[in-house]
């Protein structure tokens, strides 16, 4: 790292979920927990829900398709598995930076390969895979003992229907779950709303976050579960998830995958000292 002579940065949002994007052009780029609780600290210089790391693929990795690489991590500098909303605004930074040509690529993310195709201005389809729906889980917020569904989308979430939403914006500590094994790792806890025969509102805590203005695994999560709550059988079905931050589509394909569509916004730019991101490692 103490060879480069900037580090170039981003900051960016996919419906209010927004992120430090930091482009790593040596491919040795070390992302640390406490560098990207640094960044996401909001009574910081910065402030966001999570930290990307873009790299070009190795050599190996284009052989197998790959286009892009990605690595995350959450505000608490905890790493996650996926980030729905993150790799949308991922690939439209490699777009500004010039590392993405045409309009469809290949991710590889701590989940696999992803593929996100461009759909309109700003506007990105990520195929998410399958979500799998499990067993009935408890979750308590707000003084409330709520019946959730635990969902892998391929985060960890819990779901949990209300009659509004709203109220638990208020929530200001990790909700409760349990039983106690059922989520050795912690979970995002999605309170969702329903407002339509295809719609629904939700209010998300993000595991190692916070509350959020959007989640998109969590939005795979809640439209997986409204498919087999609302016995939605025909395919592609698809349904509009309203977030905080604006609004998601989930499209539940034949066989179960799911496609999530929203924007990709970019704020800023700019480049960090080497010896700051040392001092702050």
């Amino acid at each position: 790292m103490g060879r480069l002579s900037k580090v170039k940065f981003a900051t960016g949002h996919g419906t209010g979920n927004d992120f430090v994007l930091i482009a790593d052009h040596t491919g040795d780029f070390q992302l640390t927990p406490r560098l990207a609780k640094t960044l996401c600290d909001r009574n910081g210089e910065f402030g966001a829900d999570g930290v990307l790391v873009l790299r070009r693929p190795t050599d190996d990795e284009r052989k197998q398709g790959v286009d892009l690489v990605m690595a995350y991590r959450n505000a608490d500098g905890s790493a996650a598995e996926m980030c729905g909303n993150g790799i949308r605004v991922l690939v439209r930074y490699a777009i500004e930076i010039g590392w993405a040509k045409g309009n469809s690529w290949q991710v590889l993310t701590p989940a696999g390969n992803v593929r996100v195709d461009a759909v309109g201005q700003d506007r990105f389809e990520v195929q998410m895979g399958r979500a799998e729906l499990g067993e009935t889980v408890n979750v308590e917020a707000l003084g409330e003992n709520l019946e959730a569904t635990k969902v892998s989308a391929p985060n960890p979430h819990a779901v949990a229907l209300v009659q509004e939403c709203s109220k638990f914006e208020q929530v200001d500590s990790p909700p409760k779950l349990g039983p106690r094994d059922s989520f050795p790792e912690g979970a995002n806890v999605e309170f969702v709303q329903i407002t339509g025969p295809r719609s629904a509102r939700m209010v998300i805590y993000e595991r190692g976050s916070g509350l959020t203005q959007s989640c998109g695994t969590g939005a795979c999560a809640v439209g997986a579960f409204l498919a087999r709550y609302l016995s939605v059988t025909e395919r592609p079905a698809t349904f509009q998830i309203l977030v905080p931050g604006g609004e998601l589509e989930v499209r539940v394909e034949a066989g179960g995958n799911l496609a999530l569509i929203g924007p990709a916004v970019l704020t800023s730019q700019g480049e960090f000292e080497p010896d700051w991101v040392i001092a702050n490692s």
